[in-house]
């Protein structure tokens, strides 16, 4: 005996993740009935332009015969946005997030309006200044902007590719993986602080302090290769064929630290709290070593807390 059919309405397997590129990833959407123009004007004032990308997990090589299809959609004005009966929306960042499913596949469409982006813009212009300048605070992006600016940057354009390119160059979504990097080396100061103030607590609070930093500096490294995606699934599956010798070098004993025990006793904590503050100085090198960044940087490593003490890691 069969299986019953789907109601209508229900999500149903596809092979959308089996797509390799923009047009493929078309072609599988047409055979299914789907058209994402049409979708994507549904929600928007007639004859308004716009712009379609997809992004998520199908366009990342992590899909799944269920995976939802994510689709960023570029408008130029948000009264343009119309509110449409049906579907779950949410206010997300600077955009609005539709949530439906079509043709048996759950799709996530994010529609984002340039003169709605002011914040965003504000805040780019700000850490440009910051990083530049090497001194001051740097603005940490919401994790909703950074996901547009990832998608807007890495996403497989289906429609309005001069829109996109504008896009993509007036905001300087290639910049992402610079601030992606420096914001997690900036969180890591305040992590090993933590860490190093929590040795000798009778538990293993400093150990997984540390194990955390290790996980916030990883994603600094994978920013400074422009692997910018706001997960941290990819973690361990990272392929490093494309990193120098000397980034795959600190990525393998990144993936070390990560698997490491983390014993409860003090000594064992000190001797893996001290190489995190010497892996979080490799990464900091290694950022450093793009002029632009040197000099946040060097600002970052100046503000780390003075734990351990030099000798402490010249001994380790």
């Amino acid at each position: 005996m069969s299986d019953p059919a789907p109601p209508p309405g229900a999500k149903r397997p596809h092979d959308l993740h089996l797509a390799r590129s923009a047009e493929d990833l078309l072609d599988r959407l047409v055979q299914r009935g789907i058209d994402p123009l049409a979708i994507a004007h549904s929600r928007i004032q007639p004859g308004t332009q716009c712009a379609i990308l997809a992004g998520g997990s199908l366009t990342e090589g992590t899909g799944s015969p269920v995976s939802d299809l994510d689709l960023l959609i570029l408008h130029d004005q948000a009264s343009h946005y119309l509110e449409q009966p049906g579907g779950l929306q949410v206010r997300r960042g600077c955009g609005v997030s539709v949530n439906d499913i079509t043709e048996g596949v759950e799709i996530d469409l994010e529609y984002y309006a340039w003169d709605a982006l002011r914040p965003l813009k504000l805040s780019l212009l700000q850490a440009a200044s910051v990083v530049r300048q090497g001194c001051g605070a740097l603005p940490f992006l919401e994790k909703a902007e950074e996901r547009f600016l990832h998608r807007l940057q890495h996403g497989w354009i289906l429609a309005g590719p001069e829109m996109v390119d504008t896009w993509r160059r007036s905001l300087r979504s290639d910049r992402l993986g610079q601030l992606v990097a420096l914001k997690n080396l900036v969180i890591c100061a305040d992590i090993i602080e933590d860490a190093w103030a929590a040795l000798g607590s009778g538990t293993r609070e400093a150990a997984y302090a540390g194990r955390n930093c290790v996980e916030y500096l990883m994603l600094a490294l994978a920013g400074l290769t422009d692997r910018t995606s706001p997960t941290r699934r990819f973690l361990f599956r990272y392929p490093t064929a494309h990193l120098s010798l000397d980034l795959a070098a600190t990525w393998h004993e990144g993936l070390d630290l990560l698997a490491a025990d983390l014993a409860a006793t003090k000594d064992a904590q000190k001797v893996y709290l001290v190489a995190v503050t010497r892996f979080f100085i490799q990464v900091r090198d290694h950022i450093a070593a793009d002029s632009a960044l040197a000099p946040f940087a060097d600002q970052v490593l100046g503000a780390l807390p003075q734990r351990p003490p030099s000798g402490d890691i010249d001994q380790a």
